[in-house]
């Protein structure tokens, strides 16, 4: 065998394991994307934490012993 056969079949056996491989279901995120979602989700957390609305830069705190709805035991 040349070299030249032997680089066609290496090829070749290349091209028939990289079919068999399952190609994945979505593209993986671009970097921008990510970066986007990373900011989104740490907004998110910050409003999770105050309390208050995404984005609305609020610190309101809806009060905790308004039990107008709720009938104690």
């Amino acid at each position: 065998m040349t070299k030249k056969e032997k680089k066609e079949l290496a090829l070749k056996l290349k091209a028939e394991i990289e079919a068999k491989k399952p190609k994945p279901e979505h593209e993986p995120m671009s970097k921008e994307h990510m970066v986007q979602n990373n900011h989104r989700r740490q907004l998110l957390q910050k409003a999770r934490i105050r309390k208050g609305g995404y984005l609305s830069g609020t610190k309101y705190k809806p009060p905790k012993n308004n039990h107008m709805d709720f009938d104690k035991w």
